[in-house]
């Protein structure tokens, strides 16, 4: 066995025997090296959000009820005051592994992209107002933003949303140095990008 493979199963955990349990929130410990900030306005959609569908999703904790995953939800649920809170327990990981997962399901989640065209068109069949709008994670601003997509354009066609089509932007770099910087930035926002030289 190689290096490599010797690493690689050194950090298989085995997620066979999990499982769910209710444990009070107020016990959960947030973990000290979590380095994702949660802003009130944050916390406050998450409680609207709990208030309207429940945990949908367990909170991850080690075996001394540190939150692995899950920080966001139980601020929110003591918010709401919920009794309890189902939680995984993480039996046996290691520290790293732990805090390996502490910043890759932060990471994980930011990576995914919005398909503008069908977020616009949803929103609109479901015309969310107040709590409900709260609950998906929605200001009044966002929505306005993403029903003004889905608006007639200036010569007063309808504009054409999904149905196959795709949405470019081209942008012309300095050179090499400037496209390779722009494709790293756009990258690690969740854009797909791809590098043309003409």
């Amino acid at each position: 066995m190689d290096t490599r493979t010797a690493r690689k199963a050194d950090h298989t955990l085995d997620m066979t025997a999990l499982n769910v349990e209710q444990r009070d929130p107020r016990q959960l410990k947030p973990h000290p090296k979590n380095s994702r900030f949660h802003p009130e306005v944050q916390l406050k959609q998450l409680a609207a959000s709990l208030r309207r569908f429940g945990i949908t999703k367990p909170i991850l904790v080690d075996d001394d009820d540190t939150i692995l995953a899950g920080h966001a939800t139980t601020l929110a649920a003591i918010e709401c005051r919920l009794p309890t809170v189902p939680v995984v327990v993480a039996h046996g990981w290691t520290d790293e592994q732990k805090r390996a997962y502490l910043i890759a399901d932060n990471r994980l989640g930011e990576k995914s992209t919005w398909d503008s065209a069908l977020l616009a068109l949803e929103i609109g069949a479901l015309n969310p107002i107040g709590d409900d709008l709260a609950a998906m994670g929605f200001t009044d601003k966002d929505v306005a933003a993403a029903l003004k997509r889905a608006a007639p354009d200036k010569h007063g066609s309808e504009q054409q949303l999904g149905d196959g089509l795709a949405y470019r932007v081209i942008v012309d770099c300095r050179d090499e140095a400037h496209q390779t910087e722009l494709i790293e930035r756009f990258d690690g926002e969740g854009l797909k990008c791809r590098a043309l030289i003409s």
